[in-house]
């Protein structure tokens, strides 16, 4: 499972005082309570739990939100704006499965403003479409999904 290799990774970032690293391991341990993985292990969280206690397989989602936001200016501060896009993106799903429609949509908006400067500061970068032709087109489908105006 995941769960373990990012709690494990998120004490030597914390032992070792790097705070970019625990911004991305809060950020990854979002993105995974979000992920289908843990839908498909529905059983097996609900029967076992997770490691972090307070998490509950029904809470997980408002524990992402949780996690996003103790990554946002970690990452910020680093100027990783290249994972503050998919932060973003990550949050605003999770934002709309607690039910906050109004702050997913605003996520999605921050998700595009980090891409267009991760594109301005690193004009050549190749960031991951999921697919679609490009990352503006990719979050506009989520403003669809999560229901924004």
């Amino acid at each position: 499972m995941c769960e373990p290799l990012i709690r494990e990774a998120l004490v030597i970032y914390e032992q070792r005082g790097d705070q970019q690293g625990v911004g991305n391991a809060y950020r990854v341990y979002g993105i995974f309570l979000t992920s289908g993985t843990v839908t498909q292990w529905e059983r097996y969280y609900r029967r076992n739990g997770f490691q972090d206690k307070s998490i509950t397989f029904d809470g997980r989602y408002a524990k992402a939100v949780e996690y996003f936001e103790h990554a946002e200016p970690l990452l910020r501060d680093a100027g990783q704006f290249d994972l503050l896009t998919g932060l973003y993106y990550h949050q605003a799903f999770a934002l709309g499965n607690t039910g906050q429609q109004a702050r997913a949509c605003a996520s999605l908006g921050q998700a595009l403003d980090a891409y267009q400067e991760n594109m301005r500061r690193n004009p050549t970068a190749k960031p991951n479409t999921g697919g679609f032709a490009s990352v503006p087109d990719l979050i506009e489908d989520g403003k669809r999904r999560v229901g924004c105006q």
